[in-house]
């Protein structure tokens, strides 16, 4: 969309100053709108989305607490997609998943499987940096090696889950 301003500024019927500025919008297809004024800009550090912010998926384009009531499995599963930009505050996402529970749980126990694996896949490599910075004594390679290959599994099975 192009926008065209025009301003002048009159004195005792001469033009004192001339302005005259053009643009272009763009439109972005997903990702946060930007519903938010500057204050709430200044004073809030999260890019997460709130339930009063708009979001465009697809075709729709609306508030989230619209596509938690109106369409709760579309916003379900562009979060949960693979590269998503769309994140939601705790507040917004547990509405989100309490009503997508209700129409498709197994949904809700598939992301609930995955994190639980991405929990103890970071578990192991903590478990693995600790046994490395060990400063009295020699590392054990044999729990680094075993938890080595239990992050292997995981990342198979996690792949397996997204795809």
């Amino acid at each position: 969309m192009l926008i065209s301003i025009s301003l002048k500024i009159w004195n005792e019927r001469r033009c004192l100053i001339s302005f005259t500025a053009s643009g272009l919008i763009q439109k972005i297809i997903m990702g946060k709108n930007k519903s938010r004024t500057k204050v709430t800009y200044v004073f809030n550090i999260t890019s997460k989305l709130r339930e009063c912010d708009a979001v465009t998926i697809g075709d729709y384009r609306g508030r989230v607490s619209t596509f938690i009531e109106n369409h709760p499995l579309l916003l379900w599963n562009n979060i949960h997609k693979k590269d998503s930009k769309i994140s939601l505050v705790r507040t917004a996402y547990s509405q989100l998943k309490n009503t997508v529970k209700v129409i498709a749980p197994e949904k809700v126990i598939l992301v609930d499987k995955l994190h639980e694996l991405h929990k103890s896949r970071r578990k192991l490599i903590k478990e693995i940096n600790q046994e490395l910075q060990k400063v009295n004594g020699k590392p054990n390679d044999g729990l680094i090696s075993l938890n080595r290959r239990q992050i292997v599994t995981l990342n198979k099975i996690i792949d397996d889950q997204l795809n």
